[in-house]
């Protein structure tokens, strides 16, 4: 842990402390558990993302497995091990409380395009199939709900006939007729020559059908 921790603190000449970081593409191990406080310094930040990879990271948390151990880990972390994402960490001296203190921060590589990172992650979790729904008709839905196996050509001629009342007295119900409608109104008739009155008193209001 130290030689991983101090290796980044490497005073240099030029004092720039910006390193550019990547997983070994060949470490195929289990992350020990020191390597989290690491990670809290050095390690990549989702912020930093670009955001199609943001959310391939919100689909991969959903997704990766994890077991007791791997749990404690940041779900960026898993992915960045496992599809060898790479970062920027830098840090730089500053002065806190009148003492000298680091601080930490990250980027992310401008030149570096997630497409196949995306794509390769999207391929060994698939996004789930919607399959489309079915659109029957009320007579092919009925016809559907019939078991006809093993039946006699009687009782498939008498299973007929009432589908086919069924099926009228549905067509019966649903029609209106416009003609059976206005034969329904009746009006009183009115005296246009009628001046003691009001013309329209002779009609009721509150109902212009007949009960």
């Amino acid at each position: 842990m130290d030689a991983f921790e101090k290796v980044l603190f490497f005073q240099n000449k030029t004092q720039d402390h910006s390193w550019f970081i990547q997983f070994d593409k060949n470490f195929n191990s289990q992350i020990p558990s020191w390597f989290l406080k690491w990670w809290e310094m050095f390690g990549s930040v989702p912020q930093n993302l670009p955001e199609p990879l943001q959310d391939a990271l919100r689909y991969f948390s959903s997704k990766f497995q994890t077991d007791r151990h791997t749990s404690q880990f940041p779900a960026i972390l898993h992915m960045s091990l496992q599809y060898k994402i790479h970062w920027i960490s830098m840090w730089s001296y500053v002065i806190n409380q009148n003492l000298l203190d680091r601080e930490f921060f990250t980027k992310w590589w401008d030149r570096f395009r997630p497409t196949d990172v995306i794509s390769k992650l999207y391929k060994d979790f698939p996004l789930p199939v919607q399959k489309p729904m079915a659109h029957c008709t009320r007579s092919q839905s009925s016809l559907e709900s019939v078991q006809i196996s093993g039946k006699s050509s009687r009782e498939l001629r008498d299973l007929a006939q009432q589908l086919l009342l069924q099926s009228e007295q549905l067509e019966s119900q649903e029609k209106v007729s416009p003609a059976s409608s206005e034969a329904s109104c009746n009006f009183a008739p009115v005296d246009p020559f009628q001046d003691a009155q009001d013309p329209y008193d002779g009609y009721n209001l509150d109902s212009d059908y007949e009960p």
